[in-house]
């Protein structure tokens, strides 16, 4: 297994992902809540996309989501971005979808 060929393929989609998006704006002012239950979110898409057999076609778009996403916390974190703490009601990752679907 070439890890660097397999990272580098990967972080290269991820590249291509985010000018395809650089329109909506950058993520720098985004908490880090936010970005967690959009996180979640992919998740849920990359895991349907799992369940239906979608390989080939919008699969690995989705891990590519996945991992933008993880991303943009990441550089947030590292940067000092946000320090808003993460309030999570009842501990319930299911609120956090439901309270980012509702925004």
């Amino acid at each position: 297994m070439e890890i660097e060929r397999i990272v580098e393929t990967f972080s290269s989609a991820m590249v291509d992902k985010l000018n395809a998006n650089s329109g909506k704006g950058g993520w720098e002012n985004t908490s880090i809540h936010e970005l967690f239950c959009r996180l979640l979110n992919e998740v849920d898409e990359l895991g349907e996309a799992i369940r239906t057999g979608g390989y080939s076609g919008y699969m690995p778009d989705e891990a590519v989501d996945v991992a933008n996403f993880a991303m943009m916390i990441f550089d947030n974190v590292m940067n000092d971005r946000d320090d808003t703490p993460m309030i999570f009601p009842n501990d319930n990752l299911d609120s956090l979808k439901v309270q980012n679907e509702q925004n």
